[in-house]
């Protein structure tokens, strides 16, 4: 096992990643998959209920408690594993450079966003979609043909929660546009982070607080906290901050989790919190509780290499869920009875094949793209 000079190697650290495969946590690549799974299953019975399949009273007992919606944990540990995946990788270069950091990083994400824009408009287009009618009724007001930049940054699905009119096909929803200042704000957290870890979580903690306190006083408050950047960047540093140390973590801290999980789970009534810092401390239990099954997933090498590969893929797979789900819904209550949940699993089970298969596509055509333009890019040098 590759071993941190900065650490003691007792029985009560979690083990680090083997020296084949450096800085790989194996738990990192299950607690993304999943938090992707949750995420689609949350969004498909939301489908079926706002589409009038199924009543509302028998969606929300399969996601919801009163003091949780458990599948919105899976956004809260997506958020901070995207902090914690980025501060990982820009630490295993030698010299991190701001520049190369933002156009690698961009490319990737805007390049499938672009295909999968392209595609999806064709395909409204050949089944005589009217684009003007939807894209009025997003806000009552027609988009000006300049808040088209706001698709072409990405920032389409999450501007429009605010109101703001755009040309959203709702590809990527509120997150991608949520994820993109993050990403513009890491190379300063990093640094943040690698000089002052803790200096910056308690100056970030106590920004969070402030802000969750003040947030109805603020001209955004008719968006929910959960959905903004100004509250949700702390989930990113939280991510950050957490790779930093997780090899000071105890195992013992899986049993906070598993006590805080459990206690929202069966907790009879109404807690006295909201459920915005709720995602935060159930996304940090659930990663405690998954760094202390890094062994045994170390373990399990032909289950890991099937959870890499559609790890990979997961970017693709959150960028067109949305659209496959609702198409699917709308074939299947037209041919099956969705009435039972048996039925249920098996639309989840046939769209998850749908959305894959597509997701597949997607990422083909963009590394293709990526390539050729970073081919290109190193022929004009």
């Amino acid at each position: 096992m590759a071993k941190n000079p900065n650490t003691n190697d007792t029985e009560n650290t979690v083990p680090q990643a083997s020296a084949s495969n450096p800085g790989r946590y194996r738990f990192i690549s299950v607690l993304r998959l999943l938090s992707l799974m949750g995420v689609v299953y949350y969004h498909t019975l939301v489908t079926l209920q706002l589409q009038g399949i199924r009543l509302k009273e028998t969606i929300e007992p399969l996601h919801s408690n009163q003091n949780m919606n458990f599948p919105a944990i899976g956004v809260g540990l997506f958020l901070m594993l995207s902090g914690g995946g980025l501060m990982m990788s820009s630490k295993k270069k030698a010299n991190f450079s701001v520049k190369d950091f933002y156009k690698g990083r961009f490319l990737r994400i805007l390049i499938p966003f672009y295909i999968s824009y392209i595609v999806y408009a064709i395909y409204l287009f050949l089944i005589g979609f009217e684009f003007p009618v939807y894209f009025e009724s997003l806000t009552g007001v027609k988009p000006s043909p300049l808040c088209f930049i706001f698709t072409l940054l990405g920032m389409d699905g999450y501007l429009s929660i605010f109101n703001i009119p755009t040309f959203t096909l709702m590809l990527g929803e509120w997150f991608l546009g949520c994820l993109i200042p993050m990403y513009l704000v890491f190379p300063l957290l990093r640094m943040c982070i690698l000089k002052h870890r803790n200096l910056t979580l308690i100056i970030a903690t106590v920004y969070y607080i402030i802000a969750l306190a003040t947030y109805k006083y603020m001209p955004w408050s008719d968006v929910p906290s959960y959905n903004n950047f100004t509250i949700k960047i702390y989930d990113f540093i939280v991510g950050m901050f957490l790779v930093e140390v997780m090899d000071r973590i105890p195992k013992w801290t899986a049993a906070i989790g598993v006590a805080l999980l459990g206690f929202y789970l069966i907790y009879p009534s109404k807690l006295p919190i909201d459920m915005t810092p709720s995602i935060v401390i159930l996304a940090v239990g659930t990663f405690f509780i998954f760094l202390a099954l890094e062994r045994i997933f170390s373990e399990m090498p032909r289950v890991m290499k099937v959870v890499n590969v559609l790890s990979a893929y997961s970017y693709t797979y959150f960028l067109f869920h949305h659209i496959v789900i609702g198409q699917a819904c709308i074939y299947a209550n037209k041919h099956w009875d969705l009435s039972s949940n048996k039925s249920l699993l098996l639309l989840f089970a046939v769209q998850i094949v749908i959305t894959s298969a597509v997701a597949v596509l997607v990422k083909v055509l963009s590394d293709l793209v990526y390539k050729a333009v970073k081919k290109k890019g190193k022929a004009k040098e």
